[in-house]
């Protein structure tokens, strides 16, 4: 009886052991929901939630780095990772606690993949990201340094069975939509009014459009009145444009002017009476000699001061013959 019983009791023992390696070995990768790496100054997790999803499923990645902050600056931490064909649903979230002597940084990737290559080729296929490069800067010199963690293997099971594909129009037509179950659609804005709201806000934009138009609209001035045309110089005695002629030095025709000048100086001279000044001018007019500048400068000045003590008598005549007096014999 014992002889038998002890045989039995080996096979169940091999049996158990052999069981347990297989789980262990075989099973072990597949299970595996987390990787550590740990350095002197920092550690690193990387980590898939949920481990095993269906295909179009949202998928958490959450790297945890916890660092030592007396060897390690937490500002200078940075995570490289690429899920590709993978998109991100959001910005990475990150977070940070700090204690006295470690630093504890987690970022958290929302992911999903609804596109062909994340389709998998069978019932259950299993997936394998990038590592994530983890970089830091150490306090002690300033050398940056990075650590390489892989990611647990992620396990995607296809939402088509072995049944679906018999078919032959499941083959064609793998993807079915319910569209009894879908929900009513929702607005913020009813149709209604926000087609009352654009046709109030064109016509408002129209009516800016024309009042700006309008506005832009050039304005004619009224024309400026013409500026009056400034009065004439009152023009000089014909007596005093000689006198000037025969004291300027510049003159067109010269010694032509001058003896036209004296000429006219005597005839006025005569007819106010002044004959020595009439005789003086006519002779300078007619000499042989041109006479000079200096000579017909000082005739003119003679003139002038002649002149000069004329006008009171010719102001009184003036007054006289206004008050209707006659004059004296």
């Amino acid at each position: 009886m014992k002889r038998r019983i002890l045989p039995a009791a080996l096979l169940v023992v091999a049996a158990v052991a052999v069981s347990l390696f297989l789980v262990l070995r075989g099973d072990g990768r597949v299970r595996q929901a987390q990787t550590t790496d740990v350095t002197p100054e920092i550690v690193v997790d990387a980590r898939l939630l949920p481990r095993t999803i269906g295909f179009g499923d949202t998928l958490s990645a959450v790297v945890d780095v916890t660092v030592d902050r007396r060897r390690v600056d937490p500002d200078s931490v940075r995570i490289r990772q690429e899920f590709t064909p993978w998109g991100q649903l959001a910005r990475p979230a990150q977070t940070r606690q700090d204690s006295a002597d470690t630093s504890f940084l987690r970022t958290t990737y929302l992911l999903r993949c609804v596109i062909g290559p994340c389709v998998p080729p069978r019932e259950t296929y299993q997936l394998e990201f990038d590592p994530v490069v983890v970089s830091y800067r150490l306090l002690d010199g300033g050398k940056t340094e990075s650590v390489e963690t892989r990611w647990p293997v992620l396990v995607t099971h296809s939402n088509i069975v072995d049944a679906d594909l018999e078919r032959r129009e499941a083959v064609t037509t793998p993807w079915h939509a319910d569209l009894l179950s879908m929900p009513a659609a929702t607005y913020r804005i009813s149709p209604g009014l926000m087609r009352g709201l654009l046709f109030a806000a064109t016509i408002l934009l129209g009516l800016a459009g024309v009042a700006f138009a309008f506005k832009a609209m050039p304005t004619r001035e009224p024309e400026p009145e013409p500026e009056p045309e400034p009065e004439p110089e009152p023009a000089l005695p014909p007596l005093e444009l000689a006198l000037i002629l025969l004291t300027d030095e510049q003159q067109a025709n010269g010694a032509a002017d001058r003896r036209r000048a004296l000429e006219l100086v005597a005839e006025e001279m005569e007819a106010r009476g002044e004959f020595p000044l009439a005789r003086r001018a006519r002779m300078m007019a007619w000499s042989e000699d041109t006479p000079t500048l200096a000579e017909t400068s000082g005739l003119a000045e003679s003139v002038r001061a002649q002149l000069a003590l004329l006008e009171p008598e010719e102001v009184e005549e003036d007054e006289s013959e206004e008050n209707g007096d006659a004059p004296p014999p």
